[in-house]
């Protein structure tokens, strides 16, 4: 057993949350766009099996993880979703979400994953293949307790989450700011006549947007020789 002053393998959530499902596939996104005209009043859904292959590649590459934050995407989010400053700083710089820089921390991984641990390396195996955690070789600021969720789905078979749990520590340090939810009759006074609605399905939606690279050091949540 290597003690905790040796070199050991870890790796930093650079998405909003560290969750994992088990898909590896972060653009998993499936469309159903309700077509409709102003000459008629019956709708249809278009399955994305409809699309064609370079409509349905453009519209993944745009859902997958982190791609909110490129360069080429900065002017539709200024011009046509006319987002504020705080909104650009994210889209430009990643979200910060500590209002204070943590004290250093430390916290083995919960039995849940010490004692799973094939599924676990099978789920960061995914998790390093999507580049949605960092691998580094000298132990983060922070490195928070990791927790296997499972559950049994509707099928029989299970389904297993990764959660690193700040709730000890970290999460004391977040910057809390308030939020305020809209009802269902609100996106009905904004509904017209033959408006379109577009559904999405995200696989893993937490890797969409990036923590600020400065911070990444406070969210370390593996500690084992992978």
């Amino acid at each position: 057993m290597k003690n905790e002053s040796q070199e050991r393998d870890n790796l930093m959530g650079t998405g909003n949350e560290l969750v994992e499902d088990s898909s590896p596939n972060v653009g998993s996104v499936k469309f159903f766009l309700i077509e409709g005209s102003p000459e008629a009043d019956s709708s249809r859904l278009i399955d994305s099996s409809e699309l064609s292959s370079p409509v349905k590649s453009e519209l993944l590459n745009a859902f997958k993880a982190s791609a909110i934050h490129e360069k080429c995407y900065w002017k539709f989010w200024e011009e046509e979703l006319e987002a504020g400053p705080w909104i650009m700083n994210i889209i430009k710089s990643g979200y910060r979400p500590f209002s204070q820089e943590p004290t250093e921390y430390f916290e083995r991984n919960n039995c849940t994953v010490r004692d799973n641990m094939s599924i676990v390396k099978n789920i960061v195996t995914d998790m390093i293949a999507m580049n949605v955690v960092e691998v580094v070789k000298e132990k983060p600021w922070c490195v928070s307790s990791l927790v296997l969720v499972s559950k049994v789905k509707e099928d029989g078979s299970m389904k297993h989450k990764l959660v690193s749990d700040g709730s000890r520590h970290v999460n004391g340090f977040i910057q809390e700011l308030p939020v305020k939810l809209n009802h269902l009759e609100k996106a009905l006074e904004m509904t017209e006549r033959v408006d379109c609605q577009v559904v999405f399905e995200l696989t893993n939606c937490y890797y969409h947007v990036e923590i600020a690279e400065n911070q990444r050091k406070v969210l370390g949540s593996f500690d084992y020789e992978f």
